[in-house]
């Protein structure tokens, strides 16, 4: 309806739909029958139709129905291969070291993540 605002619903197969609304604007090129791949930006974060605020409203359907993802059994997906593991884990130990230098102003300093030596996962709080 209107109070949606404007949404994006991603038919992902036969079984799982899943929807973004009240976005400001919908990405470049996405419209009816686009193709979308895992991590491509489709809109950006607003206050459209009903909302009272800036948020993205996620649903999350099976089947045509509206359900509660969080208690979704959901099919695991694939394990990362081993030909991709050790980028993986060098992109992921950049982002850890990223995250580690996170300061939030006013309050005290604090540990967000700390790098992980190679072949030992990484300690996040």
């Amino acid at each position: 309806t209107s109070a949606n605002g404007n949404y994006v619903k991603i038919k992902h197969n036969g079984t799982y739909t899943t929807q973004y609304l009240h976005m400001s604007k919908i990405a470049k090129g996405i419209k009816p029958g686009t193709r979308i791949k895992q991590g491509q930006v489709i809109g950006y974060v607003g206050s459209t139709g009903l909302a009272t605020g800036p948020h993205l409203c996620f649903r999350f359907w099976k089947n045509g129905k509206q359900e509660d993802w969080l208690s979704e059994k959901i099919p695991p997906s694939e394990p990362i291969s081993s030909a991709n593991k050790l980028a993986f884990e060098s992109t992921k130990a950049d982002y850890m070291e990223r995250l580690a230098l996170i300061r939030i102003p006013g309050e005290p300093e604090k540990l967000v993540a700390q790098k992980a030596k190679p072949g030992v996962p990484a300690k996040s709080e």
